[in-house]
């Protein structure tokens, strides 16, 4: 059974267009470990991450359509993880202006509709020791605040603690169950989330 779309969500898949995609994104700016040289670290984080191929919900879902017309999110057999998590080597990560620019592009793009919604973006260069991840994610998945909260909650605190989980493998508390909406109010959007 597809999960049903608030009208906000449907809205957002409606008015979608290439010149007005309809994702939200964040840069994380991180630190490589001491003593670890970018170009071994970041592709074997890149490997491993890229490795959690078992998404949960919303991430293993793409949007379900009859006659482009969005009625919920049904869940996919099985992740491109080529498409979802991708590796990007630039001059310079440290040079912010640069790395907008790089960043910018990436954002222009809208999402694939015919898949999950959703992208993870490693960015690296030979000399910095630092790196950067975009992610981006469609507005129908969840509002900002939400998806800041599903991203900081795959972090851990320390570096004795278990490994990270990136946000698309991670298990969420449900809400609770609600009652059925009837087909009229899925249809227009009235239905649970």
């Amino acid at each position: 059974m597809a999960k049903t779309l608030s009208f906000l969500d449907k809205s957002f898949w409606i008015t979608e267009s290439d010149e007005n995609p309809k994702h939200v994104a964040c840069l994380q700016l991180l630190a490589l470990p001491v003593g670890a040289k970018s170009t071994e670290y970041v592709p074997n984080l890149f490997q491993e991450i890229r490795s959690f191929a078992r998404a949960t919900s919303p991430f293993n879902c793409a949007v379900k359509t009859v006659l482009g017309y969005p009625i919920g999110f049904a869940p996919v057999k099985k992740l491109n993880m080529d498409y979802h998590v991708q590796i990007h080597k630039v001059a310079d990560v440290t040079n912010r202006e640069a790395l907008d620019g790089f960043v910018a592009r990436l954002h222009a793009s809208r999402l694939d509709p015919d898949k999950p919604l959703w992208q993870y973006h490693f960015i690296f260069d030979e000399n910095s020791d630092s790196f950067a991840i975009y992610a981006r994610v469609h507005h129908m998945y969840g509002d900002g605040a939400t998806l800041v909260r599903w991203f900081q909650s795959g972090y851990v605190s320390h570096s004795h603690e278990s490994k990270f989980t990136p946000v698309w493998a991670l298990k969420r508390l449900r809400n609770k169950r609600r009652e059925p909406a009837s087909f009229y109010k899925r249809l227009v959007g009235g239905g649970t989330r």
